[in-house]
């Protein structure tokens, strides 16, 4: 993959967009925190950790001692390119930059990196429905991106919501010369970058001619400023849901699973109903709907969708017919969200309640 050294470099000088906790030190679980979170996702590269701070440096230091920290002494009144520029960090390595108030998967990084572009960003072109509460004002707020395949075509900030087709996540990695042109040129860089958000670096390495290319994370990621953005993203359909806290739930029981989308069964239902019955073999199964619109955590469209129960798993008709019969039922036809998720029990009658217990958003 990469030849250089790997540096990961956190922006997590400034003030939380709500509370007084720095962002990168809110929980995400009774005993996980964003900053834990982040520094998981590039554990597979054994990067150069570099945590560039000013709010409640104290703390996060004593929490997380191992890091480099870079002091942004004008944390208040300077933006993220202020603090990604005075970070002291090595100029021929390889750099991941991200925002200290976001969550996002390793895989996310890894399709970053096999871009192999000069600079790569992680856009989303699910913005605008990322979750079902978002409002006008968060829209307005986000940096908005003009993206074609997987190229940038604008990233300016005047750009209008019917414009953009995509929202840059904060999220991005670099090649070592694009660091050394930005030491290099730091004091002829244009004035407002001192308060401007990562975008507006993004778009100034555009016009230097840096090739610029992006990857779409399509709405898995999640930013601190709504709890809902942070449920979705660690729990997603009701399939993801119970595959993620398979390790988590230990006064219930989550039965054996079977998951796939709409299009994976369009393509492949053969193979699909094979895996079926050499997994479940002689059991009664139940066929039910996963789809990102239903159990929300700010509403439930709960029995919207058709369950099929007691389905014989040693007859495919039976089960082509069933699954037939949820992909029937989804009124938005959604092929990318809407999942099919076969499983035969689950011995938890509370298992949303114990979910938002153990989820402790702060």
């Amino acid at each position: 993959m990469m030849q250089n050294k790997i540096v990961q470099i956190i922006l997590g000088a400034g003030r939380p967009f709500s509370g007084d906790q720095n962002a990168s030190l809110k929980k995400v679980s009774n005993d996980t925190r964003v900053l834990d979170w982040t520094l998981q996702a590039a554990k597979f590269l054994n990067p150069e950790v570099h945590f560039v701070a000013g709010y409640q440096i104290d703390e996060i230091v004593s929490r997380y001692p191992s890091l480099h920290y870079t002091i942004n002494p004008e944390w208040s009144s300077t933006g993220p390119i202020f603090s990604l520029l005075e970070a002291q960090v090595v100029d021929d390595s390889e750099y991941i930059v991200s925002y200290g108030d976001i969550l996002f998967r390793e895989q996310t990084i890894k399709d970053l990196l096999d871009l192999d572009s000069d600079v790569s960003i992680a856009v989303d072109s699910k913005w605008k429905e990322r979750y079902s509460t978002r409002t006008l004002e968060d829209l307005n707020l986000s940096e908005k991106v003009i993206i074609s395949e997987d190229r940038l075509i604008g990233s300016n900030a005047n750009i209008s919501l019917d414009e953009a087709n995509a929202e840059f996540i904060g999220l991005l990695t670099f090649k070592p010369k694009v660091m050394r042109f930005l030491r290099e040129n730091y004091e002829s860089l244009p004035s407002e970058m001192r308060k401007a958000n990562l975008t507006k670096l993004i778009e100034y390495l555009q016009e230097k001619g840096f090739e610029i290319k992006i990857i779409d994370v399509e709405g898995d990621w999640a930013e601190l400023n709504k709890a809902h953005d942070l449920a979705n993203f660690i729990l997603g359909t009701k399939a993801q849901s119970l595959k993620r806290l398979e390790d988590v739930i230990t006064m219930s029981k989550i039965a054996p699973q079977i998951s796939f989308t709409v299009e994976e069964w369009n393509n492949k239902s053969k193979e699909i109903i094979n895996v079926i019955q050499s997994k479940f073999e002689l059991k009664k199964i139940i066929v039910r709907s996963s789809a990102i619109s239903e159990d929300g955590f700010d509403s439930s469209n709960a029995g919207a969708y058709v369950s099929v129960l007691n389905i014989d798993a040693k007859d495919q008709k039976e089960i082509l017919a069933s699954v037939t019969r949820v992909i029937d039922s989804y009124a938005d036809k959604n092929l990318a969200k809407n999942s099919g998720i076969v499983f035969f029990d689950i011995q938890s009658k509370n298992i949303k309640k114990k979910i938002l217990k153990y989820l402790k958003f702060s």
